[in-house]
């Protein structure tokens, strides 16, 4: 029994001898394999380098769609209700001719001028039948002698009035025009001898008109036409002229 029990713990350590450092191979195997730094790089690059999601992608790209939104919302704002009551009825126009003023008293000279008319479609009567409020300045430069005294001066009207147009065919509208208008002359006497206020006159003006318009543009933004005015009161006026006029 002796000697069974010392062959038995003879082979116990030389099992334990040879076989200890296998097994304590295989233990650092696996530790050598868990720790981090012993990873290859790629690995590391892997474990250290955030990843982006597809639920990040798809988040940051509705921001962008929301950014985008705003921006065409912005630029597409609708017109303001003063650009809405404006549009397509609102006009400007100016002509320039030839008119003849005179009055009772003197003999009285005028040539070349101008006038400025701003217009607004106050009814639509029909599709080709419209009217217009108006309202135009229309300064006329004179000369003249009264009792032997030489004067120059300005006779100005203020007028305002309603004017028809007319839609002969597409291009193409006949104009007629009613106004009422009241006068202002300034005068100044060229010998500096004569009384300039004796013969600066206020008064009341009506005048009638008529005309034609050719639209320049598809848009009937600009339009060109003829003229004719003749208006009676503080003095007489006979005024042809070319008008040139814009709607807005």
């Amino acid at each position: 029994m002796r000697d069974m029990s010392t062959a038995l713990l003879l082979s116990a350590v030389v099992s334990f001898a040879f076989g200890a450092p296998k097994v304590r191979a295989k233990g650092l195997d696996t530790l050598e394999q868990s720790n981090p730094d012993n990873k290859p790089e790629a690995d590391k690059d892997d474990a250290t380098t955030p990843s982006t999601t597809d639920d990040q992608t798809d988040q940051a790209e509705p921001a962008a769609g929301e950014t985008a939104d705003k921006t065409t919302a912005t630029a597409a704002e609708p017109p303001s209700a003063t650009s809405k009551a404006l549009a397509g009825k609102l006009s400007l126009a100016t002509s320039f001719g030839w008119v003849k003023a005179t009055q009772s008293t003197g003999d009285w000279q005028s040539g070349g001028m101008s006038d400025v008319t701003v217009g607004y479609r106050v009814a639509a009567l029909s599709p080709s039948l419209a009217v217009d409020a108006t309202y135009r300045y229309a300064p006329v430069a004179v000369s003249g002698v009264v009792q032997t005294h030489s004067y120059r001066g300005v006779w100005e009207t203020h007028y305002v009035g309603a004017r028809a147009n007319y839609t002969i065919h597409k291009g193409l509208n006949a104009l007629g025009t009613a106004e009422l208008g009241f006068t202002t002359d300034h005068l100044k006497a060229v010998d500096e001898l004569g009384d300039e206020t004796k013969y600066e006159k206020k008064g009341a003006m009506v005048a009638l008109g008529g005309g034609a318009d050719w639209q320049l543009l598809d848009s009937a933004a600009l339009a060109l036409g003829p003229r004719l005015y003749v208006g009676l009161g503080a003095w007489k006026t006979v005024q042809l002229g070319v008008a040139a006029g814009f709607l807005f």
